[in-house]
């Protein structure tokens, strides 16, 4: 979010809300576009305006929960960095339709930008955050991955179908150490 303050009355205003930071993912902006539902960030403007509104949250969900069909489920990951390494990526999986093969692993299937296209639960949509020469950091975003199916048990522990995603994912990703900067070694010397 960005916020504006007038220099010389003080007033602050709102200059711009970044969907990233407002908890509007690529999946709830769909659900939102998909029903006419009001867009999540929007419910961030209404905070802090400060006005009033009511929801009936379970019509919301019974509307989305119809619009998909009971039998249909997605999942989500975003996917971030945890090694503690600094490094350079040199190489990214790509935006696309990935597949998850029976033995675990992770293949790049096709071009797409639509995870609607999805045939079944092998195959993923991935969306790339990290590019090649950008920082592999802990914390980093990677990418978002959006599947058919769970990807959490009903006591919220990753499944192995999402495990594997995971690990899969990550195997593309290749990074090089940086080079340690050359120490600057003074020519000036103190006198007493």
């Amino acid at each position: 979010m960005d916020l504006l303050r007038d220099l010389d009355s003080g007033e602050l205003y709102l200059g711009e809300v970044n969907p990233r930071l407002s908890g509007a993912s690529p999946m709830t902006n769909l659900t939102t576009e998909a029903y006419a539902d009001m867009p999540l960030f929007l419910f961030h403007l209404l905070e802090y305006m400060d006005v009033e509104y009511e929801l009936d949250i379970e019509e919301i969900n019974g509307r989305w929960e119809r619009g998909y069909g009971e039998d249909e489920v997605w999942g989500q990951l975003i996917i971030s960095e945890t090694s503690q390494d600094v490094e350079l990526f040199t190489a990214t999986p790509r935006t696309g339709v990935w597949r998850l093969d029976s033995d675990g692993r992770v293949s790049f299937a096709r071009q797409g930008n639509d995870w609607a296209t999805l045939l079944d639960e092998s195959e993923a949509f991935y969306m790339r955050v990290a590019a090649p020469g950008d920082l592999r950091c802990e914390g980093a975003q990677l990418g978002v991955l959006v599947t058919r199916g769970h990807l959490q048990t009903d006591d919220y522990q990753l499944t192995e179908r999402c495990r594997r995603w995971v690990q899969g994912i990550k195997a593309q990703f290749a990074s090089t150490p940086l080079a340690p900067a050359t120490p600057i070694v003074s020519r000036l010397v103190a006198r007493a």
